[in-house]
């Protein structure tokens, strides 16, 4: 076998042979992929429709504003000029297939002699040794339609770079992590995180696994597994390993472990890993048939009488006989010897031969798994995506199963802030299609399915609505503290289910605390969950849901010996907290940078520089009627305020989402109106705006988000959206050294309370600073982003000016305002703190208690 730890090493080294391969190997194939070389391919055009569904499109997610640079990219690969990205993306995608074809070829110990290049990248030299359906279906044979002379010459030369790495001792093994970490130094992080690629460690999918297979009561040799997202397939190699483990002389492995998944060079990374695993054992005689498809778990065929309807992902749909579908199920034949069926001779017609055989083989991929039998345990790590961000065509194939699954809560015009996720749906789909009854499903989700209130409140039923289908969330594992991903802030969990049961609280949470050496550990390209353990304190929580009698509440983690302290801090509140102006993505073009005032006017530049989505950095006079400090979330620290900035804002109190008319604009404030014609184009497609706040743009091309008469509030109780501690602080008025008095406004990183009262704003911004009410919103909240729903789930009583409790809090809430010094502060919390545990009746031992966990936290 390859040593593959130095083909990585050799991969990142710029002066290394095999990385002098790889580059020369991608220019070659970006040279024929020249588009007026293909011109009129049907080869191409379904190629190209397939990535659409995958990726959506792919110039805007490779665009500068997604942080890419054609010409860094171009200078690691050694163009003359920025290359076209798409284009780039298919010449090293069809160089990783290439790579790993040539190692999964090296993993067939006694595999000689080598066979000719075309035999091994078509998949023939698989078949040929009884692997059946290794590979052949998939775009990245396209070399083989021209195999040019200096195609061959390159893949040649990898191949004999590759002969200089078989060294790798006998008996050695491919770890679960090896040909993701491959594939993400061939395909550079600018493009991956672009594109939203990033894979499982091996020891976290590990883990995933255990706690599915302890559930169940079962040797994991008895259970059939099935990965509906499987990606690289590292979850496929956990659950082999685990079998082996449990059966080390038991029978071939057939389909007992499989995987699905849309991306036809995840599906090939899969089976290299599959084969590597079960390499040492002898192949059955009829041959080995890899039970990993190309399929798409969420648009499935749909059978319609006697005949199966198959969306292709290419932009063609087929009708499929049921009995020639039996056939393919039984026979297993390559795509020539399916078509040649004859009632298959009717189908992809109108495509050219190696149009059709590719076509062919997706179809065969979609009915094998259509047909594959309904696993004991469904694992993995679901795709998340925003459902409002999936590429149109795909959302519109799945769009019917939210409602009849039931899991869109919201309706109206609040549906277009919806955030909800398409993992949430995805395991939904998993548990009604995929697994058998009372099977387990174990996968790593976002944390917000339990934490959000803004999606997942009805999966927080455990209901599904079309199939009648309860299940029970068994226990969570919460992640949040310790980000297992390289590269992701978005806070996960374990998550284990059993299907047909019915839910009960309250739920075992455990919480990850990261010992010393954690990092270290993770990174280890060896790292089990064994090796991780060590550096990992689990704090044992319980979950139940915020309001008792919403059972789709966001949920709330605690020691057991916390409850009674929660149950006197949770309920409701007259407060509504909002979120700061948003520019629907032009901060380049409000947010500004004052350089003096003369008269009436202010000359000032935008900050262009640092916004993501770029706009000309220009200097202007403006009329300060519509200019306001900036306070953004790095602008706020525990009861400290401080602004950088200034945001242009053409709206007031009375305008409140309507920004002033153009005509008064134009006539009233000619400076400001002339410096917002300059940028019209950019503010007319804008991207933020959505659903019915369109007609808005429409209407009034200059016009911000997230603008009410709140937002010119004198007081605000304000804390910071992204953050991992909840902090709170006062936007008071403030003396502007160009404006004089005004009102500071915060923008949409920064969430608030509104209130022209200052006694309440200091009463209001003292209950959230207090240690008991800190440590409830710890609680429940996201610990990344804490939204204006963080205040939903608290008892506050209003404010009352006569209550003298109230006024005290306040007073004090105010001089820790006042103060900077940190032991004077510490005082003022200190008497914050009792005077809060008495308004809600907490004992000094409460008090003690809810300090202990914020430690820890």
């Amino acid at each position: 076998m390859y040593d593959l730890h130095s083909i990585l090493i050799q991969l990142k080294k710029e002066d290394t042979p095999l990385h002098g391969v790889m580059v020369r190997c991608v220019r070659c194939f970006y040279q024929w992929l020249d588009p007026t070389l293909w011109e009129g391919s049907a080869l191409f055009e379904l190629w190209a429709q397939e990535l659409e569904l995958i990726y959506g499109d792919l110039r805007q997610r490779l665009s500068p504003n997604a942080k890419t640079d054609a010409g860094s990219l171009g200078d690691r690969f050694g163009f003359d000029t920025p290359p076209e990205l798409p284009r780039l993306l298919q010449s090293i995608q069809t160089f990783y297939s290439v790579l790993i074809k040539l190692i999964a070829w090296n993993t067939l110990r006694g595999a000689t002699p080598e066979p000719p290049l075309t035999e091994l990248l078509s998949g023939r030299a698989f078949v040929n040794r009884g692997i059946r359906n290794f590979c052949g279906d998939d775009w990245y044979i396209w070399p083989l339609d021209i195999w040019d002379p200096a195609l061959e010459t390159q893949c040649e030369e990898l191949r004999a770079c590759l002969e200089s790495f078989d060294t790798c001792p006998e008996g050695s093994t491919l770890s679960p992590d090896s040909l993701s970490r491959i594939y993400e130094t061939v395909v550079p992080p600018a493009l991956r995180h672009a594109l939203g690629e990033y894979y499982t460690p091996g020891w976290l999918a590990e883990r995933t696994l255990q706690n599915a297979v302890s559930a169940s009561g079962q040797q994991a040799g008895d259970l059939r597994f099935l990965d509906p997202a499987c990606g690289s397939g590292v979850f496929l190699i956990q659950a082999l390993r685990m079998i082996r483990a449990d059966t080390p002389q038991g029978p071939p492995l057939s389909d007992q472990v499989a995987g699905f998944d849309l991306h036809p060079l995840a599906v090939l990374t899969a089976k290299v890993n599959y084969l590597a695993v079960i390499a040492c054992q002898p192949l059955p005689e009829a041959g080995l048939f890899l039970p990993i498809y190309r399929y798409d778990a969420l648009n499935i065929p749909i059978l319609r009488g006697d005949t199966l309807v198959i969306d292709t992902g290419c932009g063609l749909a087929c009708d499929v006989p049921l009995s020639l579908c039996r056939q393919a199920v039984k026979m297993h034949p390559d795509p020539e010897e399916f078509l040649s069926m004859p009632e298959a001779r009717g189908l992809l017609t109108s495509l050219p031969p190696n149009g059709r055989l590719l076509l062919a083989g997706i179809l065969l991929n979609r009915i094998w798994a259509f047909f594959h039998q309904k696993a004991d345990i469904v694992m993995g790590n679901p795709p998340w995506v925003n459902w409002e961000y999936l590429f149109p065509r795909y959302r519109a194939g799945s769009q019917h199963l939210w409602e009849e699954y039931g899991l869109l809560q919201v309706k109206g015009p609040r549906l277009g802030f919806s955030k909800e996720d398409v993992s949430t749906l995805f395991t939904c789909a998993a548990l009604d299609r995929f697994l058998v009854p009372s099977g387990h499903l174990s996968f790593i989700l976002r944390q917000a399915t339990f934490r959000s209130a803004q999606n997942g409140a009805g999966f927080r039923r455990f209901h599904l609505d079309g199939p009648g289908l309860d299940f029970r969330v068994l226990e969570v594992e919460d992640l949040g503290r310790i980000r297992p991903f390289d590269g992701i802030c978005t806070p996960v969990a374990l998550v284990l289910i059993q299907r047909d049961a019915r839910h009960v609280f309250p739920v075992p949470y455990r919480h990850w605390q990261a010992k010393p050496g954690f990092r270290r550990a993770v990174r280890s390209p060896d790292a089990t969950i064994a090796s991780v353990l060590p550096f990992v304190r689990m704090e044992n929580m319980t979950a139940a849901p915020a309001h008792r009698e919403d059972p789709g509440s966001v949920w709330v983690s605690a020691p057991n010996g916390l409850a009674p302290v929660l149950d006197a801090l949770l309920g409701s509140n007259p407060y509504q907290a909002r979120t700061g102006v948003f520019t629907g993505g032009a901060n380049a073009v409000y947010q500004l940078q004052i350089l003096e005032r003369t008269g009436n006017a202010l000359r000032v530049t935008n900050l262009a520089e640092k916004a993501r989505r770029k706009a000309p950095a220009v200097t202007a006079e403006l009329e300060p009627t519509c200019v306001y400090p900036l306070i953004q979330g790095s602008d706020l620290s525990q009861w400290s305020v401080r602004s950088r900035a200034w945001l242009l804002c053409p709206h007031t109190a009375e305008t409140k989402i309507y920004p002033l008319a153009e005509a008064d604009l134009r006539q009233d404030l000619p400076l400001t109106y002339a410096y917002l014609t300059r940028f019209r184009d950019l503010l007319e497609t804008r991207k933020g705006f959505a659903g019915w706040e369109r007609a808005i743009q429409g209407r009034y091309f200059y016009a911000l988000l997230r603008v009410g008469p709140y937002t010119f509030s004198r007081y605000k109780v304000a804390w910071r959206y992204i953050a991992r501690s909840f902090i709170t602080a006062v936007i008071a008025p403030m003396q502007d050294p160009y404006l004089g008095e005004t009102l500071p406004l915060p923008n949409e990183k920064v969430v608030y309370v509104g209130t022209d009262c200052r006694e309440e704003a200091y009463y209001l911004c003292g209950i959230l600073s207090s240690a008991p009410v800190r440590c409830c919103v710890t609680c429940y909240m996201n610990p990344t982003s804490i939204s204006a729903h963080v205040l939903d789930k608290l008892h506050i009583p209003a404010f009352d000016p006569a209550d003298s409790r109230h006024l005290s809090i306040a007073a004090l809430c105010e001089e820790g305002h006042r103060t900077s010094d940190p032991r004077c502060q510490d005082a003022v919390r200190q008497q914050l703190d009792r005077a809060v545990a008495a308004l809600y009746g907490l004992t000094s031992a409460d008090l003690d208690t809810v300090r202990s966990m914020l430690e820890k936290i």
